[in-house]
């Protein structure tokens, strides 16, 4: 038989077989890629897509006989760049090496398999994955491990893929890439039944990091595990993927480094551990400088993005809860919401610095401003403590201002720093006793340092029948016993002076102070020098005769 008339029984066969299928399937078929001008050219193209068909090359559509060597045949012909898949059934007995040749089909209908889909099954006896070496793209099909569970859809090649709109079912592994895959991209397609959607696999003895990795848009559902890379992972996005039912991990990389996770979508467990990481690296601590945004996550997931703990959280940006978090990979965070900027930190953390640093003006040869601002001229800036985390819902830290550097104290012999080189002034509100206690470390020239007691004291102005004069107030008691005798106490149990610095200025320039008796505040309290008021004596300056001043000035330190 000649080459001719061989080829003009295939097309006659061909054209027979598509007599069982719709018109518009028909049409899809046999339209060709390339319009041509003249009958001629146009005669060329249909036979050239003609042969790009599988139908073309014995495939049985009815799924009773094999189909591998038909798909291998039109994969090693010289008949396009993209191997056509009508609807039917098409059944897999061994391993077929696409040749880097496209594979499409006419599209999937949803969750069940129909009569107008192209559904590519595992023969029971099939060693190894069905398809093989793909090119770089796959779409409109559905692969069904019904047969045969264990199998592997696509052992996808991993640079410059896009698999788009394909249902896999019921399978071992849906898409295998044998090392690290680069642009690689998985769009609107479902996993349903398999063991894993997508494995991307570590060559052995040498790292296969994958970048630019992108699955959009996707479902998967009862599977036991939906993406996993044994490798690191680079330049990821995941977005508006599906991840439901799942028993083990929905996203699992040894490292996932500077990955997207946008609108994505995990609901349940399937029998597997509850308040699972919704996305999980194999070395701890390994999500880092990441972005997540509008992700939602019930029943059984741990929310790695906003979670209030940072341990085993994702490192990077997550933009959730209206909350903007930015942590570290190691269990701190900075979290910026619509009313504060708070840090938040895990409690193995300890001390953690939380800086708010303005730039270096290179023209000024200083630093820029730094500006706390309000709307209105008569704003506060307020000063406060957690209430969950002290009772008394009152500031209790310290103002610490890097004051100076101890000359001494940079380096030794051996380069290595001494101590501390840096001397702070520090100022702390006195919960208990009003003013501000502050201490300031000073050097002398010798290099010895030397703290010093400074602060912010109490301020009372004492005025004659003046019951309103400014500070006066505090004092429950204050009177002037007799001429010259003044006193300003509480009664015993209501407040304590511990140990006051007291200084009394008199207005009156012919009047003195002469004596200050200070008012135990217990039995015993002499020990402690604690007081619960004061009386002051004043005498003229003339001659030591009690007299009662105009006005005098009280300042009340309190170091304590």
């Amino acid at each position: 038989m000649s080459s001719s008339s061989g080829n003009d029984k295939r097309r006659a066969f061909l054209r027979g077989s598509m007599t069982l299928l719709p018109a518009a399937v028909i049409g899809s078929v046999l339209a060709p890629r390339v319009q041509a001008a003249d009958g001629g050219d146009r005669q060329q193209a249909m036979d050239a897509d003609v042969r790009a068909n599988v139908l073309y090359w014995g495939a049985d559509p009815s799924g009773r006989r094999d189909s591998s060597t038909a798909f291998a045949k039109v994969a090693r012909s010289q008949w396009g760049r993209t191997i056509y898949v009508p609807p039917g059934t098409y059944r897999i007995a061994k391993t077929v090496d696409l040749h880097g040749r496209n594979l499409k089909g006419p599209g999937r209908t949803r969750m069940n398999s129909g009569d107008d889909e192209a559904c590519l099954m595992p023969h029971y006896s099939l060693e190894g994955p069905m398809f093989r070496r793909c090119g770089p793209e796959v779409a409109s099909l559905t692969f069904n491990g019904k047969s045969k569970k264990d199998a592997v859809a696509l052992e996808a090649y991993g640079y410059n893929t896009t698999i788009q709109n394909v249902f896999f079912k019921t399978l071992s592994v849906g898409i295998l890439v044998p090392k690290g895959a680069v642009n690689f991209n998985v769009l609107q397609c479902a996993f349903v039944g398999c063991d894993y959607g997508m494995r991307v696999r570590e060559q052995k003895g040498q790292s296969s990091p994958s970048t630019t990795v992108r699955l959009v848009g996707n479902e998967f559902n009862y599977v036991d595990n939906g993406v996993v890379f044994d490798g690191e992972l680079y330049g990821a996005t995941f977005q508006d993927n599906i991840f439901e039912a799942i028993k083990g991990d929905a996203i699992l990389a040894k490292v996932i480094h500077g990955s997207n996770f946008i609108g994505n979508w995990w609901e349940k467990r399937n029998g597997g551990e509850s308040d699972w990481p919704a996305v999980r690296t194999s070395m701890k601590q390994q999500i880092i400088n990441c972005f997540a945004s509008a992700n939602y996550l019930v029943y059984g997931w741990k929310d790695i993005f906003s979670a209030g703990e940072h341990n085993q959280a994702m490192g990077g940006v997550s933009a959730a809860d209206g909350d903007l978090v930015v942590r570290s990979s190691t269990g701190s965070a900075t979290r910026i919401s619509p009313n504060h900027i708070c840090q938040e930190t895990d409690a193995w953390m300890g001390k953690v610095p939380f800086v708010i640093q303005s730039g270096y003006s290179k023209a000024h040869k200083d630093a820029q401003p730094l500006v706390f601002r309000h709307t209105s001229a008569k704003g506060h800036v307020h000063f406060d403590a957690d209430p969950e985390h002290n009772e008394a819902g009152v500031w209790k830290g310290k103002l610490r201002f890097a004051a100076r550097v101890n000359p001494s104290a940079t380096k030794n012999d051996k380069g290595k720093h001494k101590e501390e080189a840096t001397l702070w002034d520090e100022y702390e509100v006195n919960a208990t006793r009003p003013g501000m206690i502050g201490h300031s470390e000073q050097v002398t020239r010798n290099g010895k340092v030397h703290e010093a007691l400074t602060g912010m004291p109490q301020f009372v102005k004492w005025r004659k029948g003046d019951k309103d004069a400014p500070g006066v107030g505090f004092f429950p008691t204050n009177q002037e016993r007799k001429e010259g005798v003044i006193e300003l106490s509480f009664n015993k149990g209501e407040y304590e002076f511990r140990d006051p610095i007291v200084t009394v200025t008199v207005d009156d320039g012919d009047i003195e102070l002469a004596g200050i008796e200070y008012l135990h505040a217990y039995s015993g309290a002499e020990k402690y020098k604690a007081y619960h008021g004061f009386v002051f004596t004043f005498v003229t300056r003339k001659d030591g005769t009690p007299a009662t001043p105009s006005s005098f000035n009280l300042q009340l330190f309190h170091p304590y």
